[in-house]
């Protein structure tokens, strides 16, 4: 359906439309991002405390190692022929320059770590067509929505992200006062979970790329008029991560097949650290103690041991409980799948093997 681009009204109309279908992915994003930060765990059952969220978090460490490995920016060097030496020299020079001005190095390590965890990379380029430069920019993807035009999903046709920001940064990037009253404030806190610490409210801005027009809006005001921005097509590539013969259109996220042995090992992590509790504050039994001796049994116990005064034919003993060794074994078999399934093998940990 063909809008006008330059009505607010209708830019949100149609955005507002593709924006519920990205609920369901973006929730996942988030997800996993949350996963990498606090761990996974199996859920809480019934009247169980709610101090058992003890663990390691291993999905961290193989993200941060599948991250670490991706994020060297590449070697840039243009092929040449001995004709075409001189102006490939300046082709690589132009490159090089472009991707120094826009810390593209920098924007990488971001990129493959949005691959890693969000399972999605986006990248917006534009020329400026008054300062003569490309301009390079990252979005994040839990911002982001967009619309394929083949069903093989590959193809963008139309782009748009929804930023939020504050009336100073409207203001400083675009020149424009926001005149907008409390229908148009973000709920910051609803959609991040966080509360914004500047006590600004906070505006959803939002741009829309298609093959030949950008545009940039907040609420009902236009902040940059609809322009051509003559880059040939879309100028945004969003790269995902597929399964062959996936034809939804989801990505594959690295850390989904890690989060349920990761549960499971947090799991088997909690049930040794009970029992290492249980082994340093064992159960005692006592027959035949005198019983102006039996507070010093307790605070013997509490300190360093000592002897104690018992009657005729008088016991003292400590109920024990199973060692570790067999959770042990379940760990280390645990920690050894994730490897296999990660794709590091036990040498990249630099253990013998």
């Amino acid at each position: 359906m063909k809008i006008n681009r330059s009505n607010p009204a209708e830019l949100t109309t149609e955005f507002g439309a593709i924006q519920l279908g990205f609920n369901s992915l973006h929730d996942d994003m988030q997800s996993y991002l949350d996963g990498y930060l606090y761990n996974f765990f199996y859920a809480p059952k019934p009247n169980m405390a709610q101090n058992t969220k003890i663990g390691v978090n291993l999905i961290q460490v193989f993200a941060d190692k599948l991250w670490h490995h991706t994020s060297e920016f590449p070697k840039i060097n243009v092929p040449s022929t001995p004709e075409d030496n001189e102006n490939a020299d300046i082709r690589e020079k132009i490159i090089l320059a472009t991707h120094q001005r826009n810390n593209t190095e920098g924007l990488w390590s971001e990129w493959t770590f949005d691959g890693t965890v969000l399972a999605a990379a986006v990248a917006r380029t534009v020329f400026d067509v008054n300062k003569r430069c490309v301009h390079i920019t990252r979005h994040d993807p839990r911002r982001c929505y967009w619309q394929k035009s083949d069903s093989d999903g590959q193809e963008v046709s139309v782009f748009w992200t929804a930023t939020p920001m504050t009336r100073t940064a409207i203001k400083l990037k675009y020149g424009v006062a926001v005149k907008g009253g409390e229908g148009m404030i973000y709920d910051l806190a609803a959609d991040y979970g966080i509360s914004p610490q500047d006590n600004e409210d906070y505006f959803l801005v939002c741009t829309r790329d298609d093959a030949e027009t950008s545009v940039e809006w907040v609420g009902n005001q236009i902040l940059k008029k609809p322009y051509k921005h003559l880059q040939g097509g879309i100028p945004v590539d969003v790269a995902m991560p597929y399964k062959i013969a996936n034809f939804d259109n989801v990505p594959t996220f690295y850390l989904a097949k890690l989060r349920h042995l990761q549960a499971e090992f947090n799991e088997l992590w909690r049930r040794r650290a009970n029992v290492v509790r249980k082994l340093g504050n064992p159960l005692v039994y006592g027959r035949g103690i005198y019983k102006n001796n039996e507070q010093d049994v307790k605070n013997q116990m509490a300190m360093d041991g000592g002897f104690v005064a018992l009657k005729e034919n008088g016991e003292l003993a400590l109920l024990t409980i199973p060692e570790t060794r067999m959770i042990d074994t379940a760990l280390a078999d645990c920690f050894q799948r994730m490897k296999d399934v990660a794709g590091f093998p036990t040498a990249t940990f630099g253990e013998v093997v």
